[in-house]
């Protein structure tokens, strides 16, 4: 139940009432963009944003959506998926998506996936690691995870980076704007990397949401994560010949953000010991700590130094 009131109050990291003007031609909007009116009322979404996130967690800890009354229509990951989307456009206040938020109108080149974003950090063709999986483990981690197998048209196919058009950007994000109607499949929670015109770093991000006009030209969301992205391999002892791509986000002490790794999707175990090989052969000894987010195709995970 959400109450509809005259009058709101916010407390500080609360999600932000939408408002709506009963004398006015408009649906329901952020408080920035509705001007006073003595027929305002308040939709209060700190419920409905409390039980997105609880239904969230209980999701990422294994529940089904039949368990959570969400339908029988989506699996897990799915739904995970949806309901932080719908948290985002509901209970995240514009003038926080928009915080600092100024227009770049810039090209900047956009690639998905670890494969590719590892090569061209890298600056080494690219080729797919996916033979060197063991697909039946998988199978059997999808299967235990979403239900089902993925699809092999749902993994990332492209070989290159796309221009996209960079609208705007701040410290948290950008906004993108794909030009041409074909391209890439794009889901929510994507790894992506973007590397704006006149920059030589890359910036890794996560598609936050995605968006079509009617002209059918795509938008996304894309929230960066910290730190500039190293190319680096991790090796399970000199023993083994098989190696796994992974992408090294260092350290940044003066914001006390410890140092982690962008790896595909079921690598990560708690306590498992790698090589770390940087591309000029320097080697470190690491042992995997917690994982710090889940993507569609990849895990951000912590380390220590062994």
């Amino acid at each position: 139940m959400i109450n509809i009131e005259r009058r709101y109050s916010v407390s500080r990291g609360d999600a932000p009432p939408l408002a709506l003007d009963l004398g006015g031609m408009h649906g329901l909007q952020a408080l920035e963009q509705v001007r006073q009116s003595d027929k305002l009322c308040f939709l209060a979404m700190v419920p409905l944003s409390k039980l997105l996130r609880v239904k969230t967690i209980l999701l990422q800890q294994g529940q089904s959506p039949q368990q959570l009354e969400l339908g029988t229509d989506f699996y897990g990951i799915d739904c995970v998926a949806f309901l932080n989307l719908l948290h985002h456009f509901w209970c995240e206040g514009l003038s926080e998506r928009l915080i600092e938020r100024h227009n770049v109108a810039i090209t900047a080149q956009v690639g998905f996936g670890i494969d590719l974003i590892y090569a061209y950090i890298a600056g080494k063709p690219f080729q797919s690691s996916r033979r060197e999986v063991d697909m039946e483990t998988v199978a059997r981690k999808q299967i235990e995870t979403l239900g089902r197998t993925l699809a092999e048209s749902a993994r990332p196919a492209s070989t290159h980076f796309e221009p996209w058009h960079m609208e705007n950007e701040n410290i948290l994000g950008t906004r993108l704007l794909r030009d041409v109607q074909e391209g890439e499949r794009i889901g929510l929670n994507q790894l992506v990397a973007v590397r704006p015109e006149g920059r030589e770093s890359y910036i890794l991000g996560t598609v936050k949401w995605r968006t079509v006009t009617r002209s059918g030209q795509l938008h996304v969301g894309v929230h960066y994560l910290p730190g500039v992205p190293q190319a680096v391999r991790l090796q399970a002892g000199a023993a083994s010949s098989r190696q796994v791509l992974a992408l090294l986000l260092p350290e940044m002490p003066a914001q006390k953000i410890p140092a982690s790794l962008i790896v595909p999707r079921d690598v990560f175990e708690s306590d498992r010991a790698f090589d770390l090989l940087h591309e000029n052969n320097d080697k470190l000894a690491i042992r995997m700590g917690f994982s710090v987010a889940t993507g569609a195709d990849f895990e951000r995970i912590s380390f220590i130094h062994l």
